[in-house]
């Protein structure tokens, strides 16, 4: 590994500062260390991240942070959790401090598993929302906010060529954090007793709140975490080899080679 960290090092100095820099170390991955692409591409990313924040018009990659996520509709109709919410000029701050733990780009079946902390985001926009939760009545309208610390991400999405690059879409993740604490301005404008009442029952039983919206939340996530990944992937050409990290010395195709090991003896043991 300590090739590697010299080549990025001395490929993009401190930061990285032109897209010609970065297509030189995409180049110098998959000639010198096609066997360990998935290491050389996350060490690159992380040299890359400090130009995520402000956004590097050489690399197409516009601002990752805030991270302008427009307008999102939220819908549950099942169980205890009954809302209709719509999100206006929703913003997330925060995500530009990512960390891949784990990343793995098959190339050969067109496959990209993950996994992504995050120490903590914050959301804001505007808000409207109605319904119940857990025999709650839930109304209101006007600005919010939300803080997520801990968040822990992982997911599996399907990756093609685009226009000459990569492109991921169709993922799917589970998530979990550790705290969260939201506020929503106008909840109940007229009863203040009751948008207390919401605000701390929300505040303190995020977990149980979780379970119920999982699915949709997951959904959204994706959405999230496709716009982040596509920002990134665009700077990999599509004609990285196809057998990049394909045997095992890169450690995170080790991982899941390991995985689908644990999973094929669960299998056999419970059959």
């Amino acid at each position: 590994m300590r090739e590697l960290s010299v080549l990025i090092v001395v490929v993009l100095g401190v930061h990285l500062v032109s897209a010609q820099q970065f297509a030189t170390l995409m180049k110098q991955c998959h000639e010198q260390f096609l066997d360990r692409f998935n290491e050389c591409f996350i060490s690159a990313v992380k040299r890359m991240q400090p130009t995520l924040v402000k956004g590097n018009p050489e690399l197409n990659v516009p601002s990752l942070d805030p991270l302008h996520m427009g307008n999102i509709s939220f819908t549950q109709r099942e169980g205890p959790v009954t809302v209709d919410a719509f999100y206006s000029d929703v913003a997330v701050s925060g995500v530009a401090d990512f960390d891949i733990k784990y990343l793995d780009l098959n190339l050969q079946n067109g496959s990209m598993l993950f996994g992504v902390t995050v120490p903590s985001i914050l959301v804001r926009g505007q808000y409207k929302i109605g319904g119940r939760v857990f025999e709650l009545p839930v109304v209101g309208e006007g600005a919010f906010g939300t803080n997520l610390t801990a968040l822990t991400v992982s997911g599996y999405g399907e990756v093609r060529p685009h226009q000459g690059f990569l492109r991921i879409g169709n993922i799917v993740l589970d998530f979990s954090f550790k705290t969260l604490s939201t506020k929503m301005h106008n909840l109940f404008p007229d009863n203040q007793v009751l948008s207390d009442t919401i605000h701390h029952f929300l505040n303190n039983n995020h977990e149980a709140l979780a379970a119920e919206i999982r699915p949709e939340v997951s959904r959204q996530l994706s959405i999230f975490f496709a716009q982040i990944f596509n920002r990134i992937l665009p700077t990999v050409p599509a004609a990285v080899p196809r057998g990049a990290s394909i045997n095992t010395n890169d450690k995170h195709r080790k991982k899941t080679l390991q995985d689908m090991a644990l999973r094929r003896n669960d299998q056999s043991v419970r059959g």
